[in-house]
């Protein structure tokens, strides 16, 4: 993410998601051997960041500066990166693939997992 962070930033200026994703898009592909959808999430997390930036710039609560990302800060897509089910959690990770993990539903919680 911070890859396209800095190419969204050396911009100086705002750059739509569906522009910056064929600036950036190879290196999460091609480099860090990233999912493609997570490497399509990357240029749209990135550009709604440098939106919010500039919005906020326009009442003076903020100003143009580069975004450094944290390692866990990736947005995740649901039924794509990640699903959840009554009993189980599936995420896609990284390093290891998909991973499924048990999760302890309570009683109140099940209501939200019954489809129509």
């Amino acid at each position: 993410m911070n890859y396209a962070s800095s190419a969204a930033f050396n911009n100086g200026k705002i750059i739509p998601a569906r522009k910056l994703q064929p600036m950036v898009y190879a290196h999460p592909r091609g480099n860090i051997g990233l999912d493609s959808q997570v490497s399509c999430n990357i240029p749209r997390q990135v550009a709604g960041t440098y939106k919010t930036i500039v919005e906020l710039a326009k009442i003076g609560m903020s100003y143009w500066q580069k975004v450094t990302y944290s390692l866990t800060s990736m947005t995740l897509s649901y039924k794509r990166d990640y699903t959840i089910t009554e009993d189980p959690v599936s995420i896609t990770t990284f390093s290891h693939g998909r991973k499924t993990y048990k999760i302890t539903n309570y009683p109140y919680a099940k209501q939200f997992f019954q489809f129509p």
